[in-house]
Order: C-alpha cells, then sequence, then structure tokens
C-alpha cells in the first residue's frame, strides 16, 4: 500500500509541476489552483505512505520517482534537450528505487 500511495503522490507531484508550467506560461488563475491542488493531492498521498515506510525512504521514492518522470515528459511534451548526465542520472534514479524497495 505504501508503496502505491508514493507513485500515485510522485504522478500528483509530476502533474501539479507540469501544470504549474503552464501556468507560467497562461497566468490563467485556474490553472494555478489547478497545479497547486495536485500538489496537496501529492503531499496527502506521502503522508499516509510514511504509515507504511519510514519517512526518508518515502521521501526518497516520491522525489525519485518525480524527477524521472519530470525530466522523460518534459522531453517528450516540451521538447526539453536531455544531456547524457541526465539519462544516467535516470538510470541512477531508478536503481535507487529498487535497491530502496528491495531493501524493505
Amino acid at each position: 500500500m505504501g508503496t502505491l500511495l508514493i507513485i500515485f503522490g510522485s504522478v500528483f507531484s509530476t502533474a501539479g509541476d507540469v501544470i504549474l508550467r503552464y501556468w507560467l506560461e497562461s497566468n490563467n488563475r485556474l490553472t494555478y489552483v489547478w497545479g497547486l491542488l495536485c500538489y496537496f493531492i501529492s503531499m496527502n498521498c506521502l503522508a499516509l505512505a510514511f504509515r507504511y515506510k519510514p519517512i526518508a525512504v518515502a521521501s526518497v521514492l516520491c522525489v525519485v520517482l518525480n524527477i524521472v518522470m519530470l525530466l522523460l515528459i518534459t522531453k517528450v511534451f516540451f521538447g526539453d534537450q536531455l544531456h547524457p548526465a541526465h539519462w544516467a542520472g535516470i538510470g541512477l534514479g531508478l536503481l535507487a528505487i529498487v535497491v530502496l524497495e528491495l531493501a524493505q
């Protein structure tokens, strides 16, 4: 259950980041509110995950998943160029997730 909450939290955190990026371009207040709502949901999922996993582990998993998703989404939807070091970071992030999950 904790892992599922962390995944949901990461997805909503990433959605909040992407929505707020659109808000910067549009300056639409409703877009801003949607971005904040995604962050609120994300933090609630993370807080609930603390019941199942140590705080440090849950937080690291959530942040790493968020970073990996953001790098991939910005590459696909915004055309951001990823340096080979970014790809190496994604690989290391995924390896960190595997190691943290196997330790449970």
